[in-house]
């Protein structure tokens, strides 16, 4: 607490009440859980580029039908693309799409 905030919380207001207002407490919860889900998010998204660069540049998950590709950074417009056009879609870092429309050439990258 600042000295500043410190001399808003003695000095009583209009109706003679001390210390912070209501409405300056009421949404600390919900900012706290905000930016707590932020940095998770962050987080796992340097996960997924940290594996991809361990891979030696892209990140390949197939689970069942569906593939997960990962690069490190932007990859190139070529690249993405192929990846539109084999029906892969980007979402939270990733390109999602069907296992068996890998474009050639990615696992080269």
């Amino acid at each position: 607490i600042t000295e500043r905030n410190v001399d808003k919380v003695i000095e009583p207001n209009t109706f003679g009440e001390r210390g912070f207002p209501s409405y300056a407490l009421k949404n600390n919860n919900a900012e706290i859980r905000r930016v707590r889900q932020r940095m998770e998010a962050i987080k796992a998204r340097r996960e997924r580029q940290q594996a991809a660069e361990d891979a030696g540049g892209v990140a390949i998950a197939i689970a069942g039908e569906y593939a997960n590709i990962t690069f490190p950074e932007a990859p190139p417009r070529e690249t993405r693309d192929a990846l539109k056009a084999a029906g892969f879609r980007y979402h939270k870092g990733t390109w999602i799409g069907r296992a068996d429309r890998i474009p050639a050439g990615i696992a080269n990258e």
